[in-house]
């Protein structure tokens, strides 16, 4: 199966039937997301569904769907699905003039307590390209340190999951989390016993744009030095000798260590 980008819908637009936004609050025991599903086919057509249980313990299902039917109303769906004995708690939220958003959820989580906010790659990287355009050289200073700032956040957010003895031990392990998260493709060698760190990145967001309108990755840079710094509990210093803006097929960084903290 090919590889593909993980869809988050908020809305459904069907101008022309119904549609519903369904959250179920599920009993958290086996069978009781497979039970849901095939009662919600007997009325719906299901366009996009997520399930997860939360901080608390409880299940919760999330649902987008379009009626088979015209004069089902949201409120009938309710009371069909609260019926099951699996259903704890339901909301359902009918389609007005073929609109329905996602007004259950405020944004998504990476794992749990940790915020992430949706924006559009190509207009993040314009963005980046703009601060450049403006303050030259400086804007590039600057995405690097916001770059390194968010890196070792973020390594010190997985190193407190993980442990530091795995984040040390697994870097590449690691390294497909920037694919799932819409950063790249990314492979890392460590070579040298830790003093060298070679990472290449195919498909590197922040030079999505055109080729020729920027020099590089700052901030992307950056980021590959924050983590690596916390991964390893060692200062890096950071360089890119390839990237997509200059015409190489894919971006690459090394990264050296300056020395130990």
């Amino acid at each position: 199966m090919k590889p593909t980008r993980k869809r988050i819908h908020a809305f459904l637009y069907v101008p022309e039937g119904k549609g519903f936004h369904i959250v179920v609050g599920l009993k958290n025991v086996p069978g009781a997301l497979e039970s849901l599903l095939n009662l919600l086919r007997q009325h719906v057509d299901l366009t996009n569904t997520i399930s997860y249980n939360t901080s608390e313990g409880k299940a919760i299902s999330s649902v987008f769907a379009k009626s088979l039917s015209k004069s089902l109303t949201g409120a009938e769906l309710k009371m069909a699905i609260s019926k099951s004995p699996f259903v704890e708690d339901c909301e359902v939220v009918e389609s007005n003039g073929g609109l329905v958003v996602d007004t259950f959820h405020r944004g998504t989580e990476l794992g749990r307590n940790e915020p992430l906010l949706a924006i559009s790659v190509r207009g993040l990287s314009q963005m980046f390209r703009n601060l450049v355009r403006i303050f030259g050289s400086g804007g590039e200073t600057i995405l690097f340190e916001e770059g390194l700032a968010v890196g070792q956040a973020n390594g010190e957010y997985v190193k407190e999951l993980f442990g530091e003895k795995f984040v040390r031990e697994r870097m590449g392990d690691l390294a497909p989390l920037y694919q799932a998260l819409g950063w790249g493709i990314v492979s890392l060698d460590v070579e040298e016993d830790g003093e060298r760190v070679v990472i290449k990145a195919d498909e590197c967001f922040e030079c999505s744009g055109d080729r020729g309108e920027g020099q590089g990755c700052p901030f992307v840079k950056g980021h590959m030095v924050g983590i690596v710094s916390a991964f390893t509990s060692n200062d890096y210093t950071g360089e890119e000798t390839k990237c997509r803006f200059r015409g190489d097929p894919r971006c690459e960084f090394i990264l050296q260590r300056k020395k130990s903290r």
